[in-house]
């Protein structure tokens, strides 16, 4: 209860959106737990709270941001998450898939986007290169 007053609602949605796909696959893999709690961490929240929060996640529930980089970085934190368990799921690919409509991306983001997670680059980097060719300012 007490990290309710302190974790801002954008955060909140964030990790949802986090474990709804790290769930959708029907497994949560520690890789996938340590990758979220890594995300709590930075973002104040305790892993009782994202406990908390992961019995209320709802796939269908996704509610983005409406700044570019800040839309990115839920999109790079998604497909992350994805990576995590160092296995990529046909219903992982499903679910990204949907996304890319909610975002309103082009299915071609994926590829070049999972490509730049596996070689290290951050969402900052990863969104200036793949800004002139896929997102519209």
């Amino acid at each position: 209860m007490f990290d309710d007053l302190f974790v801002s609602s954008q955060n909140k949605k964030h990790l949802t959106n986090l474990l709804s796909l790290a769930k959708v696959d029907g497994f949560f893999h520690l890789h996938e737990y340590e990758l979220l709690l890594a995300i709590a961490r930075k973002f104040g929240v305790s892993s009782g709270y994202l406990q908390k929060l992961q019995k209320n996640a709802d796939p269908l529930s996704l509610s983005l941001p409406k700044k570019p980089l800040d839309r990115f970085h839920y999109w790079y934190d998604l497909l992350t998450m994805v990576l995590a368990d160092g296995v990529v799921h046909e219903k992982e690919v499903a679910f990204v898939e949907k996304l890319t409509q909610i975002f309103q991306y082009s299915p071609q983001i994926i590829q070049p986007t999972l490509q730049m997670i596996q070689e290290g680059k951050t969402f900052e980097e990863a969104f200036q290169i793949l800004k002139e060719s896929h997102f519209a300012d």
